[in-house]
């Protein structure tokens, strides 16, 4: 491509037209965002966070505009996309191809993460989080650096709009407990663009450490206590500095006695043995709620070209809506009616706006180049729960994803040559 061509890049956009929502084929200016207009409220959290990703793309040619809306909006020349999902993810598709494979995740399984996270966004953080999502967010983040991935994603980017101004505004002792979420807060900003719009004073009181007053000697403090005695009365004689000295000896003597007597006493109390934790409790299994069904129905996703939406019967009212990437894998022809293991209490997430409410079960290499239904057991009922031998237990109503309590027993689940 020579200097000057403009590069277009296929993509699905949501149109409004007609008094209705429609779903269509959109072409997305691949040339650092001309032609298109992003309109945002200042005052906004949700709109921050799309220019927060425009700045991070390096959109130069994006126009933008002031709007009243709660909602970003991004007009092209083949319609208008609303809402922070939406509108975020079609930017990053402006970007160049390495952003957006690094923005939207360089495997199904942490573009999903990403989504869950939009989501949340959407869902949990419309408004200031409370004290018990900021400590949830923070356990989170204990022993990771993103929220998704092992590098900077979108998730991370609407996750700081939401919590930037929150977590600055907060008491030090409050920000001393939230120690990750911080150190995630100063990383994510380490890595924005200089120009980026975003406010960045709100930012500095991250920085502010309440640092405790050097431990001074008692000697020391006897002694400059003495001095400034006799600085006060024109001088002291030597009976009374003497007096001091011993006094301040004195003190120090019993101090360490104390400080003697409680370190008996703790050797004395005996410390309760640790138990063993049995394997079936490190990662039970039962806490998923694995259930059998048939598909039913199987189409392509309208947004997404890697992308099934089944509806199974897993012998409720109705039937599940569940989307899964194994379009790469097998044809509709082959999944339509096909017996399959379903997850059932994964918390619902929206796929490419998809709603979806469970997962198939499947298997595959190592290289992830064949991918295979678990089938169900033989002779199991529709509806029917896959149990585990030595699992016992019920499982959990919804999976806590903030927890990833179901990728923990993921990395255990193996299958044989049966």
């Amino acid at each position: 491509l020579g200097p000057g061509s403009r590069r277009a890049r296929e993509c699905w956009v949501s149109v409004r037209g007609s008094g209705a929502w429609r779903t269509r084929r959109a072409f997305a200016d691949m040339a650092s965002g001309e032609g298109a207009v992003l309109f945002v409220n200042p005052a906004c959290d949700t709109s921050a966070a799309a220019v927060l990703v425009a700045d991070y793309c390096k959109l130069d040619r994006l126009q933008r505009a002031a709007a009243a809306g709660l909602q970003p909006q991004l007009k092209t020349s083949d319609g208008t996309i609303e809402g922070l999902s939406a509108v975020c993810t079609a930017l990053v598709r402006m970007a160049s191809t390495d952003l957006q494979h690094q923005l939207l995740g360089a495997s199904p399984a942490e573009a999903a993460d990403i989504s869950q996270w939009l989501s949340v966004r959407n869902a949990e953080l419309r408004a200031a989080p409370d004290q018990k999502q900021l400590t949830d967010l923070n356990t989170f983040l204990l022993a990771r650096t993103f929220f998704a991935g092992h590098q900077l994603t979108l998730a991370d980017l609407v996750m700081y709009s939401a919590l930037l101004k929150p977590v600055s505004a907060l008491a030090l002792e409050d920000k001393t407990n939230l120690c990750n979420l911080v150190r995630w807060l100063l990383h994510v900003r380490a890595q924005l663009p200089a120009t980026s719009s975003m406010p960045m004073e709100a930012t500095q009181p991250l920085l502010l450490v309440k640092y405790p007053e050097p431990l001074v000697p008692w000697s020391q403090k006897a002694s400059k206590g003495l001095g400034a005695a006799a600085a006060a009365n024109g001088g002291a004689s030597p009976s009374e500095r003497q007096e001091g000295q011993d006094n301040g000896e004195r003190k120090m003597a019993n101090r360490k006695e104390k400080k003697k007597e409680k370190e008996a006493k703790k050797e004395k109390k005996e410390a309760p043995a640790p138990q063993a934790v049995p394997a079936a409790d490190a990662v039970n299994v039962a806490i998923v709620d694995i259930r059998v069904g048939v598909i039913k129905e199987v189409k392509r996703h309208p947004n997404a070209d890697a992308l099934y939406v089944e509806s199974i019967d897993l012998g409720e009212p109705e039937p599940r809506t569940v989307v899964s990437g194994l379009v790469k894998f097998y044809s509709e022809e082959e999944m339509l009616g096909a017996r399959v293991c379903v997850v059932c209490n994964l918390k619902p997430a929206k796929m490419r706006d998809v709603l979806s409410s469970g997962m198939v079960l499947c298997s595959s290499n190592a290289d992830h180049t064949v991918v295979k239904f678990v089938d169900p057991p033989e002779g199991a009922k529709i509806g029917e729960r896959v149990t585990f031998e030595g699992y016992p237990g019920e499982p959990e109503a919804v999976l806590n994803p903030k927890k990833k309590q179901f990728d923990k027993v993921a990395e255990f689940l193996r299958t044989d040559a049966d």
